[in-house]
């Protein structure tokens, strides 16, 4: 049986409402992220979700099949969780736009396991970073490009600095002294929290590009309003993800 078996999905619900997250996964999962990314319409999930799932302590059915070495994903609703488990939980109250992404999510990963081989989801087995990025998108990277895309972030960021100060003679500014802070925090963040780094080397790298295309002042513009946009696309989800837990 385990052998004709690749991927397990779960599906729960804490709450009606809101879109299906997807929160956990079996370790290694950059091969399954990949094809949970091509196989649903609008995939939904945070790397760094799993480590808040992890603190609070509760299991699901699928903590049986992570245990036990099989590959697969987890993925719940958290939204209107005043009504979990509650008399008002019911059919009638079940968001129909939530009910429409389980289904395109089980039909999706359904119809591409149907059509398309998955025994290369074990192949190079690496962790990932994932997260939402513009509507419908879903951003996933292998831990080893995570890793030098940090690196370049933290290493472009003290150049930044050292031309700055030393070749420029400029004086110390709150955006320099901001841009050291980012890197520093990026160094933190690699190393007790590398699910979530992104939220910080990422917007760092945009404000590097800004930075660098200064004397260009168009090109400046157009970047500095892009970079502050990436950082809103990469926050705003995390802060509505941590207002519905709380």
């Amino acid at each position: 049986m385990r052998e004709r078996i690749d991927m397990i999905v779960n599906l729960e619900a804490q709450g009606n409402s809101g879109g299906l997250i997807l929160f956990e996964t079996s370790p290694n999962p950059h091969s399954m992220l990949n094809v949970f990314r091509r196989a649903v319409p609008r995939p939904l999930g945070f790397s760094f979700a799993q480590t808040i799932y992890e603190a609070m302590r509760t299991y699901t059915d699928f903590n049986f099949f992570r245990q036990y070495g099989w590959r697969g994903v987890n993925l719940a609703i958290i939204d209107g969780h005043e009504h979990y488990h509650r008399p008002t939980d019911t059919f009638e109250n079940l968001n129909r736009n939530t009910a429409w992404h389980y289904l395109t999510t089980a039909l999706g990963l359904a119809d591409y396991a149907a059509n398309n081989s998955l025994e290369r989801l074990g192949a190079r087995p690496r962790r990932a970073v994932f997260f939402p990025f513009l509507p419908g998108n879903m951003v996933v990277i292998s831990y080893p490009w995570a890793q030098v895309l940090c690196a370049l972030a933290i290493v472009l960021a003290l150049a930044f600095f050292v031309y700055e100060r030393k070749i420029k003679k400029a004086r110390l500014t709150f955006g320099s002294i901001y841009l050291l802070f980012l890197a520093a925090l990026s160094v933190v963040a690699a190393i007790f929290l590398p699910t979530a780094g992104y939220l910080v080397w990422l917007p760092l790298l945009a404000m590097l590009i800004t930075a660098f295309l200064k004397r260009w002042a168009v090109a400046y513009r157009v970047a500095q309003m892009l970079s502050r946009v990436t950082t809103l696309l990469l926050w705003v989800p995390l802060v509505y993800l941590i207002v519905l837990v709380l």
